[in-house]
């Protein structure tokens, strides 16, 4: 791409954008209202891609802290427990199609990356459609690992879930 790419904070003023990449990616979907009460929670971590002020991609993705191998939410953790563990989990990436394959989503998953290790998180997680070899592919480049499948966890269509794994960053 010629244009700087910018990768800031997701707003809610932002979110009418993601839902259209939602819909050009064929992701699956969430609405306004979940995004809205994602982005305002503490340890969730969303950034939008921009070149000259328009919105080409975004990523979402959450802290999980956990105690003794039972995952618990930052607020509660925060005040309540000794955090033995904290992971990430990556909910979903998306790039416009005519922006794909020109540095965006790496540049979404460094910043996701960078959070990580600020927050000392020892793995990140996702899950993907197992019939989406582009996005396989795209999580294998950048070393992710094939932990295991989730037979039929997706609807619209159905599809097999592939658990995938980053363990060193």
């Amino acid at each position: 791409m010629s244009s700087k790419i910018k990768i800031l904070k997701m707003r809610e003023s932002d979110i009418s954008d993601v839902l259209k990449i939602y819909e050009e990616c064929n992701l699956s979907r969430w609405t306004y209202a979940d995004y809205l009460k994602e982005i305002r929670l503490v340890n969730s971590i969303n950034y939008t891609a921009k070149i000259a002020e328009q919105i080409i991609g975004f990523i979402t993705a959450r802290l999980i802290m956990s105690q003794n191998n039972i995952p618990t939410l930052y607020q509660e953790t925060k005040e309540k427990f000794k955090v033995i563990e904290v992971e990430c989990e990556i909910y979903n990436i998306g790039v416009r199609k005519f922006s794909q394959r020109n540095g965006v989503g790496n540049s979404l998953l460094f910043e996701i990356l960078k959070k990580c290790k600020q927050s000392n998180a020892k793995k990140i997680w996702l899950e993907v459609r197992q019939s989406n070899q582009k996005a396989v592919n795209f999580y294998k480049k950048n070393n992710f690992k094939e932990k295991y499948r989730r037979p039929n966890f997706y609807n619209n269509p159905p599809d097999h879930a592939l658990v995938m794994s980053l363990d060193k960053f």
